[in-house]
């Protein structure tokens, strides 16, 4: 990993305080340093992470939450 930036994600399939607890936790599996602040009602984070957005996408995916970045 590399330097830290800033990440907008759209999350599909968060309904509960335990999807948030998922995303949290899939995100800091990858970059255990990262600053997350996720929106359950928007369905969207916010993160600040050294992880490849395209990392971050690919393991909420596989974690059942399909994510994509926002302009």
């Amino acid at each position: 990993m590399s330097e830290t930036s800033q990440i907008s994600l759209a999350i599909e399939g968060m309904s509960c305080g335990g999807c948030l607890a998922a995303v949290e936790r899939i995100v800091k599996k990858i970059d255990p340093q990262a600053v997350i602040r996720v929106d359950l009602d928007a369905g969207a984070a916010q993160l600040r992470t050294q992880a490849p957005v395209e990392t971050v996408c690919a393991a909420l995916d596989k974690g059942g939450f399909p994510a994509q970045a926002r302009g």
